[in-house]
């Protein structure tokens, strides 16, 4: 089964994406029927991570590195505590 987008939503609702959007952020004004129209229109949206990611400028990914090999961890010295 293709996964829904938010124009599909839109589309199924008779709506523009704009409403879409607000009636699924709850910003804006939506009128009930609208919004009951985009729920049910939305039963099989997901949004796509990446794209809200991009969007927003914020990832929840994190990075990491390997140990730098001219300095393996044993080779480390530990502090003396005092």
């Amino acid at each position: 089964m293709k996964r829904k987008t938010i124009y599909d939503v839109a589309q199924e609702a008779g709506v523009s994406i704009t409403t879409v959007s607000r009636a699924m952020n709850g910003t804006g004004y939506v009128s009930e029927d609208t919004r009951k129209r985009i729920e049910k229109a939305a039963e099989n949206y997901r949004p796509v991570a990446v794209a809200r990611e991009m969007k927003m400028q914020k990832s929840k990914t994190i990075g990491i590195g390997p140990c730098p090999l001219s300095h393996p961890p044993e080779q480390i010295p530990e502090s003396s505590g005092k």
